[in-house]
């Protein structure tokens, strides 16, 4: 993925998995987030492969996963995968 790719689709899920920092710990950034999500997503490796590659957590990279995925499908979903709107748009679908 070039860098320009990253950086786009960072920017669109940003606001969706951005966490605040505690008094108890640091939260990771969002371009850990994204990283993580897309190291899982493009290779499959398990989460405890990938937990020591990052050196985070198993279950701090298993929620870094569900909600960038979840954000992604929010924010991607209605630019990517619009369900036809009345009879006409469908009927388009039918004809293609």
């Amino acid at each position: 993925m070039s860098y320009d790719n990253y950086s786009t689709l960072l920017r669109l899920i940003e606001p969706h998995i951005k966490k605040c920092d505690t008094s108890f710990r640091d939260a990771i950034e969002p371009g850990l987030k994204l990283a993580v999500t897309l190291h899982h997503l493009a290779e499959g490796a398990s989460h405890v492969s990938i937990a020591n590659h990052y050196r985070l957590g198993r279950s701090t990279v298993s929620a870094a996963i569900y909600d960038t995925c979840e954000a992604l499908w929010k924010v991607l979903q209605p630019l990517y995968l619009k369900s036809p709107q009345g009879p006409t748009e469908w009927l388009k679908v039918v004809e293609e």
